[in-house]
């Protein structure tokens, strides 16, 4: 199939305006996925931040076995349940 220039730049202008227009959806979609899968890796270590701003916790059952030290040295074991 045979397309002639003018058609293919005026069919890629089209697909870029397209995409320009939908630029903003995607970034609102990308942050959300962010914020799932961190919050998917903090559910399977067993525990998840409440607010980012502060260090509180809530402790969940976690998915593997994992080892927690705290900053004064103590270690956690947690086993698989």
């Amino acid at each position: 199939m045979l397309v002639l220039p003018i058609k293919r730049k005026k069919r890629i202008r089209e697909v870029m305006d397209d995409s320009i227009q939908m630029l903003p959806m995607v970034v609102l979609v990308m942050r959300i996925m962010v914020k799932l899968q961190r919050g998917m890796c903090f559910s399977a270590l067993g525990f998840y931040p409440v607010t980012p701003a502060y260090q509180e916790y809530v402790i969940g059952v976690p998915y593997f076995e994992i080892t927690l030290k705290s900053s004064s040295g103590k270690t956690v074991i947690r086993p698989q349940t």
